[in-house]
């Protein structure tokens, strides 16, 4: 199957060749709100029925309540429809909103966080390609290697109370980040 994918090498160097991805999902999945732990520009084609998605720059981060050492946010609030009284910190997010069809790509830039819906069922396939700077790549190592790394052994070591502790501290900091007018 990787014999039939053809990477747009035209439009940019370093694609993860070895790499494709593909994601299937019937009508009203969802995929919860994330960037990708290895900071890769992506390149999401989709193909079949109809797919929603919110993109949203890095520099939100802490607004849309990452969780500490994870490349996820909190999974208690309704993306399309957040409850401010209950995550203030989320009033004045920008995101970004596409509808894609049989056929359309969509490039999402190294550390987009993106939330997805299918509409209707269907699948895509991504295909990733690293950044050209260093600091990016180191970054991509780092996330994998220690970040993801830690995180896995923390969660295995500490269960739910270590859930519990990053779930709040995602709250504190997200608040910390509203109440100081982040980002500017």
């Amino acid at each position: 199957m990787l014999n039939d994918i053809s990477f747009p090498k035209e439009l940019m160097s370093g694609f993860i060749e070895s790499m494709p991805s593909m994601f299937f999902g019937g009508s009203d999945s969802v995929t919860f709100l994330h960037y990708d732990i290895d900071l890769p520009h992506i390149f999401h084609t989709h193909f079949g029925g109809k797919k929603q998605v919110i993109l949203f720059e890095n520099k939100w981060k802490r607004r849309l309540y990452c969780i500490p050492n994870a490349t996820y946010a909190l999974e208690d609030y309704d993306v399309l429809h957040p409850d401010i009284k209950k995550f203030p910190a989320l009033a004045g997010v920008k995101g970004t909103e596409a509808f894609l069809e049989h056929g359309d790509t969509l490039f999402m830039p190294t550390g987009y966080w993106h939330w997805m819906k299918y509409i209707e069922g269907g699948y895509s396939l991504s295909l990733r390609a690293w950044d050209v700077s260093l600091s990016r790549k180191a970054a991509s190592i780092y996330n994998l290697a220690i970040k993801g790394g830690l995180d896995s052994v923390l969660k295995m070591a500490f269960k739910a109370n270590y859930a519990r502790y990053r779930e709040n501290l995602a709250v504190k900091r997200a608040d910390r980040e509203f109440a100081s007018g982040k980002p500017a």
